[in-house]
């Protein structure tokens, strides 16, 4: 996947924390209304997101501790906003970048 490429995906992810008895634990997710609208715009970028536990320790407080590992694409759709994280799975190129979005 080349910077700059414009891409479409079908759904973005999102992080939620699920509350525990001794710990809790935040994890990425893709909640089901999410999924109707289609993401246009620029790929701008690759991050390894986290999924793990948070537990209170004592001696240095709350900690975060990591048990799965995602490789998500950042995907931008205007200049304002935050990128969007999205699924590499999730995504498809609709044209490689310095050339025009093709005419439907």
């Amino acid at each position: 996947m080349q910077l700059g490429a414009k891409v479409t995906a079908t759904k973005r992810i999102f992080r939620h924390q699920l509350e525990g008895v001794k710990a809790n634990r935040k994890e990425w997710y893709t909640p089901n209304w999410a999924r109707h609208k289609p993401i246009n715009g620029i790929y701008i970028g690759v991050r390894t997101y986290q999924n793990g536990t948070v537990e209170w320790e004592d001696d240095v407080g709350m900690t975060f501790m990591p048990d799965e590992w995602i490789k998500v694409a950042l995907i931008v759709t205007d200049a304002r906003q935050n990128p969007i994280p999205v699924l590499y799975s999730d995504m498809s190129v609709i044209a490689p970048p310095g050339q025009p979005k093709p005419e439907e």
